[in-house]
């Protein structure tokens, strides 16, 4: 059985693994961290994915707290933010806390998306870029 410092040295050793981890945080060292679930989001839409597939996009949302991870498949683009709603709507009625905080990059559908903006405001969620 291989110890764990085994296991992490020869992922460190990986050529592939080295060139996949990312080399720059997309948002900077902060010393704040969650203190309970659904305090922070992050979310990111991806794709369309180079493999053809029905769903072409996928949403990741990754609570900061628990590292919990949903993902999401999406035909189209246009279906990012009724999702978003029912993800938040899902915190609130199923564990009864609230979403404070969504970190996302900032791309068009979320960075700088007026709709996506009043959304948020309307439910006093704060929302930052990494720009």
């Amino acid at each position: 059985m291989l110890s764990n410092h085994t296991i992490i040295e020869s992922i460190r050793q990986c050529l592939i693994c080295s060139k996949a981890t990312p080399h720059k945080l997309p948002f900077s060292h902060c010393r704040i961290h969650s203190t309970h679930v659904f305090q922070l989001i992050g979310i990111d839409l991806w794709g369309p994915y180079r493999v053809h597939t029905y769903n072409g996009y996928f949403l990741t949302i990754v609570d900061d707290y628990s590292r919990t991870t949903w993902t999401h498949l999406l035909t189209t683009k246009s279906n990012l933010m009724p999702l978003i709603k029912a993800f938040i709507e899902m915190a609130q009625t199923q564990f009864n806390a609230k979403v404070k905080t969504v970190r996302s990059d900032n791309a068009l559908e979320l960075g700088l998306n007026k709709d996506v903006t009043a959304y948020f405001l309307s439910k006093v969620i704060i929302h930052q870029t990494n720009v």
